[in-house]
């Protein structure tokens, strides 16, 4: 009954392009339960393989919070490699806001696959930093606090205007101290549609700016 109903859902997610069965079709951010990861993954497998692909791609929508057990279950249940793609959408759910890329069989702790460019916590920060630096900035919010437990890539539509693959610094926000932190980010891409790629070890909330970060001169003392 199962692999009748997940090979019925494999059609629907085959023309519709996503792949998960449970977050496929609804924007509301949720946790990712056991089962859901696994269904994920059977049907990514079989798309691959169908495909004559031997690595499959699982989309989840809008997730938050997923086990260990529940990332390390997947590529069994796939039975081929699997890249993991979390995906923040927009309101409408028409655009990813925020993609986070892992490989599910590293995982090493739980994980929150939540990030935002436009959460009231990334607006806030964006305007007390803007208040203080002259430069263009993005902040991007992640619901992961602390290390990922292994090497994740960023999408993230940052729009930020006149962006190159040469002139973006990437910076660590302390919101607890308000202070930020240079990253050694140097390998990443930008296209014209306003989104920059880039790998990270942790979350919390890290800031994009054109250029090295100028104190502005407007900024009250």
């Amino acid at each position: 009954m199962k692999l009748k109903m997940l090979s019925v859902l494999l059609v629907v997610c085959l023309l519709s392009g996503i792949y998960m069965p449970v977050y496929g079709f609804s924007n509301a951010p949720k946790n990712v339960a056991i089962q859901d990861a696994k269904d994920a993954a059977w049907i990514a497998g079989h798309d691959a393989m169908l495909r004559g692909e031997f690595h499959g791609v699982v989309k989840l929508r809008n997730p938050l919070n997923i086990t260990r057990t529940a990332l390390r279950s997947m590529e069994g249940e796939a039975k081929i490699p699997l890249t993991l793609h979390g995906e923040n959408l927009s309101d409408d759910g028409k655009t990813i806001m925020v993609r986070l890329s892992l490989n599910p069989s590293d995982a090493t702790l739980p994980l929150n696959l939540y990030a935002s460019v436009n959460s009231l916590r990334a607006n806030n920060v964006k305007d007390m930093l803007s208040q203080r630096y002259m430069n263009p900035i993005a902040v991007i919010t992640f619901g992961q606090d602390g290390g990922f437990g292994q090497e994740v890539e960023v999408m993230a539509k940052v729009d930020l205007e006149g962006m190159t693959s040469k002139n973006l610094r990437f910076y660590s926000y302390d919101s607890g101290t308000g202070s930020l932190t240079v990253l050694d980010i140097t390998e990443y891409k930008v296209n014209k549609s306003g989104y920059v790629r880039f790998p990270v070890t942790h979350g919390g909330e890290i800031v994009i700016s054109i250029g090295a970060l100028k104190r502005s001169y407007n900024e009250s003392t």
